[in-house]
């Protein structure tokens, strides 16, 4: 949901409140002066005016009483000239006159009336000095328009150094005295803690007493004021009221919240109705939003024509953010035909009308020499012009200059200043500068739990690089204590952008149950959304998932094979070699050891890993074509050379075996510390074995069972039951003897691990370690025998009687 501060926000008025309640400006909290609206731009075109009892009625009469010296129907007639009421055309230099001589019989509300034409030059020549000391006459005779336009004056400078305190004390006098205006400023000095302190409750008790007046500005203020307390009904409700009465601001924040369905049911059609309503009567946020709909296809139909049309109307009535809008789409020729230098007019359009952040654009362009030639003595200039207005952009852009010598001498202190600044900001590109700074020692000391806290602020505030990060620090405890649940945290963030390597991961997370509860239908879910972007990385994960199944999710082998042929049929190499195995062993489909090997050669054409692995074991074992060493450790290599961690595995064995080869253990290791050191749960156990053992390395108790451990880490269920043992043989530091041992033979056996599952089976037939239970130790060595436990397929024929305890 987006608040828009440069909206009118005065409805309707009669003359006779005019009087007393005449407007000044049409932006609550205007970003610069530019933005901000004269008094003739806050009314409506063909206001009514009602006199009230003491005016004349005929423009005759009026006259006649002012030129008589009448100080009311002077100011009256002052008014009826600059609205152009009562059949006279608009004349501010009449109104300017008839104002000056009200003024001078000691009118205030005519001082107030003076005060705006002198501020915003409209009929007089512009003097903000003459307006403030016009406002001060007009405040100190009691007149609350005169106290408000002070408060205004005090709040943003004009005639006077800005002083919010100042502005707060005049703005709280004109409220108590009934001024809706005032009591909308004030509101949002209480809200943002500015020249008051900070109290949300206070602010939202001015906006509803301005609300009760009728003031529409006031009643959008209050919708977003429940919106940010949660109370979506409210809110909608709220802004529903002040749209029905035609603030063209109401209409489009109403549009805003019935496209995204705050506080009410979505119903898109309704919001793009209310945005053109608003964009109807020229109010330029929801021209600029009507703009982006149609550019992206949201809500209506994608059109360029219309994109542009509804942007260009935006952008003709001075709205930065259409104006810069214009500027990219010029700038990457989105919409538009590309042009470059319209790009840069527009971005100097938007930095005549005070936009620090088009200061920013225009200095990227030149820095980055795109589509103009490069220019980085330019692009510093204004990346200086922007960052010593507060930009935060134009900050991190002077950083990034300093760190990498763009137009100035390296200088990482200088550049890290720059950083430190638009990071304080929460601008997420400095904040990862700021945190690669530290990490690396550059322009400071290195500090990597700094470098910690910055990534943070980068990552919370959407840097991916930095979610990505503190992912890996907090998966493998670099810098952190070692959190999972911490790191899917942050992979959430990134997945949730749409990063699709994220969104593959949180699926894995999902279906191993890393850092989140086991739930594969999650997973499934995960892998789907990628899969719907178009990325078969998505589809094969989904397939494989779907291969075996699991808890709470069966398994489906025949959708496993149509999603693999729709992935590896649209030429996706990682698709084919999972296909070729779902030939090769039967999964889905009949066995056919030809459309294997097939679809293996089609994937090693592609230089799928997948592929390349699965065909070299082909040729080791001679399975469909003639065993050749030579050809299988060809092909290991090139899937190793991609980290193919099966390929990796698998010629490691090869060295370690000496098959096809001469052994090699020291090669075999390496091989192996490859993937354990990658977090691959194979090798981390079989080294594990190999220390227990003392298999090609010197025997070590402590290593192996570091390596066991960490490939419990991946719930590793070979692992599960090498623990196991350990405790069994009374090897384990703090061995707890069988019991110990049952306990891990029984997680084993929970994760679908088919030794656990045996050795748990065997303990409950032997009655070692837990009490003997025949029909627990059937039910165990049947699952393990559809697993392809030998041992317990053998002992269940032996003992059939097992299976009906």
């Amino acid at each position: 949901m987006k608040r828009d501060h440069d909206k009118n926000i005065w409805g309707r008025l009669a003359l006779s409140v005019l009087l007393c309640t005449v407007p000044i400006i049409a932006a609550a909290a205007p970003a610069h002066p530019a933005t901000e609206s004269s008094s003739n731009e806050d009314l409506d075109v063909g206001i009514t005016i009602d006199p009230a009892p003491q005016l004349a009625e005929s423009l005759d009469d009026i006259k006649a009483l002012a030129k008589q010296g009448d100080a009311l129907h002077q100011l009256y007639l002052g008014l009826l000239y600059e609205m152009g009421e009562k059949g006279l055309r608009p004349h501010a230099g009449e109104a300017l006159k008839w104002y000056t001589l009200a003024a001078d019989q000691g009118s205030p509300r005519a001082m107030f009336r003076l005060a705006q034409l002198y501020r915003t030059g409209k009929g007089a020549p512009a003097d903000v000095n003459r307006a403030f000391a016009l406002y001060q006459r007009s405040a100190e005779l009691g007149d609350l328009w005169g106290m408000a336009g002070l408060g205004f004056c005090f709040q943003f400078g004009h005639g006077v150094q800005a002083n919010e305190t100042e502005a707060a004390r005049w703005y709280r006098l004109a409220a108590e005295g009934g001024s809706s205006f005032a009591q909308v400023q004030l509101a949002s000095l209480l809200e943002a803690g500015v020249g008051v302190a900070k109290d949300a409750q206070e602010a939202l008790t001015w906006y509803e007493r301005a609300a009760d007046q009728g003031d529409t500005s006031a009643m959008v203020q209050l919708a977003y004021a429940y919106a940010r307390k949660e109370e979506a009904r409210r809110a909608f409700d709220t802004i529903q009221r002040a749209a029905e009465l035609n603030d063209p601001s109401a209409q489009s924040g109403l549009g805003m919240f019935l496209l995204e369905g705050y506080g009410a049911p979505q119903d898109r059609q309704a919001g793009v109705q209310w945005l053109k309503k608003a964009a109807d009567q020229r109010y330029a946020p929801a021209q600029y939003e009507l703009g982006l709909l149609h550019a992206r296809g949201n809500a209506v139909p994608q059109s360029d024509s219309s994109a542009v049309r509804w942007m260009e109307r935006a952008a003709e009535q001075g709205h930065i953010a259409a104006i810069r809008e214009l500027g990219y789409w010029y700038q990457a020729g989105s919409h538009v035909r590309k042009d470059v230098e319209e790009a840069v007019r527009l971005f100097k359009r938007a930095i005549d009308l005070g936009s620090t952040e088009a200061l920013a654009d225009l200095a990227w362009l030149y820095q980055t020499g795109t589509g103009i030639k490069r220019d980085h003595a330019l692009a510093i200039k204004l990346y200086r012009q922007a960052a010593e207005r507060g930009n935060a952009r134009g900050q991190n852009g002077l950083g990034v200059a300093y760190a990498d010598g763009l137009g100035v001498a390296i200088d990482p202190v200088e550049a890290l200043k720059w950083y430190r600044l638009a990071a304080e900001q929460r601008n997420s590109a400095a904040a990862f500068n700021l945190a690669q700074a530290y990490r690396r020692g550059s322009g400071a000391d290195q500090d990597h739990p700094e470098a910690i806290r910055w990534f943070k602020v980068a990552a919370e505030t959407g840097d991916i690089d930095a979610q990505l990060y503190l992912v890996e620090s907090y998966r493998a405890g670099k810098f952190v204590t070692k959190d999972p649940q911490e790191a899917v945290r942050w992979l959430r963030l990134a997945a949730e952008q749409g990063h699709v390597d994220s969104m593959i991961d949180m699926g894995t997370a999902y279906q191993g149950g890393l850092g989140v509860q086991r739930d594969l239908k999650e997973a499934a879910r995960w892998y789907q959304l990628v899969s719907d972007r178009g990325f078969h990385r998505g589809t094969v994960a989904l397939a494989l998932l779907y291969l075996w199944g699991g808890e709470g999710m069966d398994a489906k082998p025949e959708e496993t094979v149509r999603l693999l042929k729709k992935a590896a049929n649209a030429g996706y190499g990682g698709a084919m070699g999972y296909l070729g195995a779902c030939y090769e062993h039967g999964h889905g489909v009949a066995v056919d050891q030809s459309t294997a090997l097939k679809w293996y050669r089609h994937g090693v054409d592609e230089s799928d890993a997948v592929s390349l692995n699965n065909l070299a074991w082909q040729y080791q074992e001679g399975q469909g074509v003639k065993q050749d060493y030579d050809q299988a450790i060809k092909l290991y290599s090139r899937a190793v050379a991609q980290g193919e961690r099966r390929a990796i595995n698998n010629l490691g064995q090869l060295y370690e075996n000496g098959r096809g080869t001469p052994k090699d253990m020291v090669e075999a290791i390496r091989l192996y510390r490859l993937n354990a050191d990658k977090g691959e749960s194979w090798a981390q156990n079989h080294l594990g074995q190999m220390y227990k053992a003392g298999r090609g390395v010197e025997k070590d108790l402590k290593l192996a069972l570091e390596w066991f451990n960490r490939a419990l880490e991946q719930r590793n269920g070979n692992a599960m039951v090498e623990i196991g043992q350990l405790h069994a043989e009374g090897l384990h530091p703090d061995s707890g003897g069988i019991a110990e041992a049952v306990a891990w033979y029984r997680k084993a056996a929970q994760e679908e691990n088919a030794e656990g599952q045996y050795r748990l089976a065997m303990a409950y037939l032997e009655g070692q370690g837990i009490e003997r239970n025949d029909a627990e130790a059937g039910k165990w060595l049947s699952s393990a025998a559809k697993l392809g436990h030998e041992k317990a397929s053998a002992l269940l024929k032996e003992r059939p009687e097992l299976l009906k305890s």
